[in-house]
């Protein structure tokens, strides 16, 4: 009888476990700098960040507007409120961005328009929780 090499890494295929075996840019030592943990390539694939349509591929910080996660191959979720100051028609998803420093990546970029924003039907902001929340934070 031949059993199955070990295997190096434990290896789920389900929803939202991470890829250890897709860690081939850095070394164990080299995902902390200056006290900072830095993900790996390919560690979270389901992450995409939201920005604001541009013209253009650089990474602009005023753009970016919110992390997602896809659920689907044609859903993003993510939290309501940084949806508030944006329409659909002025929305990207970028999957893929793992340094915001450079275009040239490992792996090009997939990026997507939002279509609609489909809200939780029991979603609702009310600016007197905001500001309470704010005074409490800066208390």
């Amino acid at each position: 009888q031949h059993s199955a090499p070990p295997k190096k890494f434990a290896r789920n295929e389900e929803c939202g476990w991470n890829r250890p075996d897709l860690f081939v840019f850095r070394t164990a030592s080299q995902q902390v700098a200056d006290g900072v943990i830095f993900s790996n390539y390919g560690e979270f694939p389901w992450m995409v960040a939201l920005l604001k349509k541009s013209n253009t591929n650089v990474w602009v910080q005023n753009d970016y507007i919110g992390g997602g996660s896809i659920i689907h191959p044609s859903v993003v979720i993510t939290v309501n409120h940084k949806l508030l100051q944006v329409t659909p028609e002025e929305l990207k998803c970028r999957a893929g961005e793992w340094d915001t420093q450079t275009v040239n990546e490992q792996f090009q970029v997939q990026e997507r328009d939002a279509d609609r924003f489909v809200s939780h039907e029991e979603f609702f902001i009310s600016e007197k929780t905001n500001t309470q929340n704010s005074e409490q934070q800066h208390s």
